[in-house]
C-alpha cells in the first residue's frame, strides 16, 4: 500500500535487520518481532518511496521526455531543477475501489520519476486514502492537505463525490481529477478541474448510439448506477434526455450502493421489468459482481458497462471475456503518438503489465502539474500558490496529452474555463476480448462524430 505520509528514504534491509537484532538484545523478543515484520515488508514490497531517483527499469531518457514536450531548450531554472514541490494525491487506497488507487498511484509515481530525471522539480506525492468514496475521509484529506499548505492535488471519485470541494476552496488547493472528471455536479467548482469526459453521460450516449447502429430492436433500456445521493436525479434526468435523443425509452433505473457485492434484488427487478438492454454505471469491482450474478440468473439481454477494470474481470470470470464497455479508454494496443508509446513502454517494464486508462490519466495529469509549475516560474511567481497555479491554467487551458495526437506530436487536452471540464476527448465502445480490449466504435464528447469500426 502506498504511504499515507511523506517518506523520503528507502528501506535498507541489512541495516534494518541488524538494528533490530540489537533491539532484541536490549529490549527483548517484542522488538525482534517488530524487526522481523519490517524485514518481511521490505522483502515483499521493496522500497516504499514518495519520490526518488529514476526508476531502474524505465526506458525513457530525459532527452526523450524534453523533446516530446518541446522543452529541450529550457535551462535548469525554467525546468524547476532542484525545486521541492508537494503534490497531494487522494485515492481509494483501501476498500472495494482499491484497484483505482493502485493503478492511479502507479501512473503518478512513474511521472514523478520521469519529471525529475528530465530536470524538473522533485515532486513529493502526499498520499491520502479516501477509503473508496468515504465522504468524511475525502473532507479530512482536503483539510489535512490545506493545513500542511500543500498547493495542489490529484483527486479521484470527483473530489470524493464532492466532499473535498469546500476544503479545496478554503485552502486554495488547485486540484485535477483524472478519475471521474467533473461529472455533472463538479462543473465550475473553484480550484477543481476535471481531466476526462463527463461520467457517466458521455459513456451512456456512446452506448445508446452503438445499440441504435448495431441492434435497432433495442428500444427499452434500463440503467443501474451507483448511489450518489442528491446527484442521482441529475444522472437520471440526463439519461432520460439522451434516451429521447437516440430514440429509446426508459425501462427503469436501479440505484446501487458503491461497493455492493449482492445484486440479487436489483437483478430480480430487472428480470421483472424485462428491458431490451441494460447500461451499467458501476465502478471498481462492482460490475464484476453484477455481471456474474446477472449471467447466473439466466439474464441474457445486452449490457454495456461504463468502464473496463481488470480486477472486476477477475471477479466476474468468463462472463467478462466478451463484455462491452464505453468510455474514454486509453488503448495501449494502439498508441497514437510517440509520448504515449514511451509511456506504455516505461510503464510495462516497471510494473510488468500494460497500463490501463487510470494509470494513463494520472501520469499525464502529473505532467500537467509540472507544466503549470514551469509557467509560474516563467512569470516569477510562487509555485506553492494554488491560486497562481490555477491562474496559469486559466491563462492557457491547454496541456499536452498521451491521448490523441500523431507521431511526434502529442495530443492536446483543452479545458473550458467556465465548466472546468475538457472540451474534447476521444471515446469509444470496446469489447473486452479477454482483457485485451478491441474497439467497436469511436466517438467524441456528447456522442459527436460517432462511427463504427469497419
Amino acid at each position: 500500500m502506498y504511504p499515507t505520509a511523506p517518506t523520503r528514504h528507502r528501506i535498507n534491509v541489512k541495516t534494518a535487520l541488524w538494528e533490530d537484532v540489537m533491539q532484541f538484545t536490549n529490549n527483548g523478543f517484542d522488538a525482534f518481532c517488530r524487526g522481523a515484520i519490517k524485514l518481511m515488508v521490505a522483502a515483499c514490497f521493496g522500497s516504499l518511496v514518495a519520490s526518488g531517483p529514476v526508476l531502474a527499469q524505465d526506458s525513457a531518457t530525459p532527452d526523450q521526455i524534453k523533446k516530446l514536450l518541446g522543452i529541450e531548450g529550457l535551462d535548469a531554472k525554467a525546468l524547476g531543477t532542484g525545486l521541492k514541490f508537494q503534490l497531494g494525491i487522494v485515492l481509494a487506497l483501501t476498500g472495494p475501489g482499491s484497484y483505482y488507487g493502485r493503478i492511479q498511484g502507479n501512473g503518478a509515481k512513474l511521472a514523478v520519476e520521469q519529471i525529475k530525471a528530465a530536470g524538473g522539480p522533485d515532486i513529493e506525492l502526499i498520499f491520502k486514502d479516501h477509503k473508496s468514496a468515504d465522504a468524511q475521509a475525502g473532507a479530512r484529506a482536503a483539510r489535512e492537505l490545506g493545513i500542511a499548505r500543500v498547493p495542489a492535488a490529484l483527486t479521484s471519485y470527483v473530489g470524493v463525490i464532492g466532499s473535498m470541494f469546500p476544503g479545496l476552496e478554503q485552502y486554495k488547493i488547485f486540484a485535477l481529477d483524472g478519475g471521474g472528471g467533473t461529472s455533472d455536479f463538479g462543473q465550475g467548482k473553484r480550484y477543481f478541474w476535471g481531466m476526462r469526459a463527463i461520467e457517466p453521460d458521455d459513456d451512456f450516449v456512446g452506448a445508446l448510439k452503438y445499440w441504435k447502429e448495431t441492434d435497432p430492436s433495442i428500444k427499452r433500456v434500463s440503467m443501474a448506477f451507483i448511489d450518489q445521493g442528491p446527484i442521482n436525479e441529475i444522472v437520471t434526468n440526463n439519461f432520460k434526455k439522451t434516451l429521447e435523443a437516440t430514440g429509446h425509452e426508459l425501462a427503469s433505473t436501479e440505484v446501487t450502493p458503491i461497493g455492493a457485492t449482492d445484486y440479487s434484488a436489483t437483478i430480480a427487478r430487472l428480470k421483472a421489468t424485462n428491458p431490451d438492454a441494460v447500461f451499467l454505471f458501476l465502478i471498481g469491482v462492482d460490475p464484476g459482481y453484477f455481471m456474474k450474478q446477472y449471467a447466473n440468473a439466466g439474464l441474457t439481454k445486452p449490457t454495456i458497462v461504463a468502464e473496463y477494470v481488470s480486477d472486476a474481470a477477475q471477479v466476474a470470470g468468463p462472463v467478462y471475456d466478451e463484455m462491452i464497455f464505453a468510455t474514454d479508454w486509453f488503448d495501449a494496443n494502439k498508441p497514437t503518438n510517440d509520448w504515449a508509446k514511451l509511456f506504455i513502454d516505461s510503464y510495462t517494464k516497471q510494473f510488468n503489465l500494460k497500463p490501463e486508462m487510470y494509470a494513463a490519466n494520472y501520469y499525464e495529469d502529473t505532467f500537467a502539474i509540472w507544466d503549470l509549475i514551469r509557467r509560474v516560474i516563467a512569470k516569477g511567481g510562487d509555485v506553492n500558490s494554488g491560486e497562481q497555479l490555477q491562474q496559469a491554467l486559466v491563462d492557457d487551458p491547454k496541456f499536452k496529452s498521451i491521448y490523441g495526437g500523431k507521431a511526434a506530436e502529442p495530443g492536446v487536452i483543452t479545458l473550458d474555463t467556465k465548466t472546468h471540464s475538457v472540451t474534447s476527448r476521444p471515446l469509444g465502445v470496446y469489447r473486452a476480448n479477454k482483457g485485451d480490449p478491441v474497439p467497436l466504435a469511436y466517438f467524441d464528447l456528447g456522442g459527436a462524430n460517432f462511427r463504427l469500426v469497419k
